[in-house]
């Protein structure tokens, strides 16, 4: 007698169109799981790179709201032409080089240029800190900036305030506090107009603002920009009024 067997088996062309239906469904997935990283990674650059700018700007500005003048600055003004008229030529003579830097050296209590040589784009006397260290809370701080456009990088320098100690015993000690930046550019308001720059040596006062600009990018090159204006305190107390309403804000 004869009988069938019946084999159940996939044949294989059979195998080989599952195994070509399951590549391409891996492959999918996989693209599309690679695509998402991609766009995360870029979310995450993007993102990382704003806070960065929003970080340098509330720090500026709260360090730039809380400038002030010690007396000892007041006093300076006030009286800088009648020391200089009690100083004769023959003490000047007689004194030596450094003597003489040390008679004439002055705090930087507040001088902004975005554009100056050395990259100090900002030096004040202010009573906000803005520091991490919670020792560093009382007393009056002298802080700087310094851009270095070339390498795009933002540095801060933090020590406190003391006029007796001559220029050139003091060294600053720089902090890296903002990478990858394209430009800081700051402006200042005398109570009429923008100004490019400001020198409290010549102007005898402080700004009544000071409008920051800070362009950036993230690793991918994409770009933000952020942009506002801080009120000085001491300006608001003397009662010099300065419209801000509406001013800048932050691109989106």
């Amino acid at each position: 007698m004869n009988r069938r067997h019946s084999n159940k088996a996939f044949t294989l062309i059979e195998i080989l169109v599952a195994t070509a239906l399951i590549v391409s469904i891996v492959s999918m997935v996989y693209a599309s799981y690679v695509t998402t990283s991609k766009s995360a990674r870029i979310g995450q650059a993007a993102m990382a790179q704003l806070q960065q700018g929003q970080r340098v700007i509330e720090q500026l500005v709260g360090q730039i709201r809380g400038c002030c003048l010690p007396l000892s600055a007041k006093t300076t003004v006030d009286e800088k032409k009648t020391k200089a008229a009690t100083n004769t030529t023959e003490n000047m003579m007689a004194a030596s080089p450094k003597a003489v830097a040390k008679t004439q050296r002055q705090p930087v209590f507040f001088k902004g240029n975005s554009t100056e040589r050395d990259g100090q784009i900002l030096q004040i006397v202010t009573a906000n800190a803005f520091s991490s260290n919670r020792n560093v809370t009382d007393g009056l701080f002298e802080v700087a900036y310094r851009f270095d456009h070339p390498r795009g990088r933002l540095f801060l320098s933090r020590q406190p305030f003391n006029p007796t100690v001559e220029e050139t015993t003091k060294h600053k000690t720089w902090q890296l506090i903002a990478e990858n930046i394209d430009q800081v550019k700051l402006t200042f308001f005398d109570g009429k107009r923008w100004l490019d720059q400001w020198d409290f040596t010549n102007e005898k006062k402080l700004p009544n603002a000071v409008k920051i600009e800070i362009r950036g990018r993230d690793r991918n090159h994409r770009t933000y920009r952020l942009a506002t204006a801080a009120q000085l305190c001491c300006s608001i107390a003397n009662n010099n009024e300065t419209r801000l309403d509406g001013l800048l804000s932050p691109d989106k």
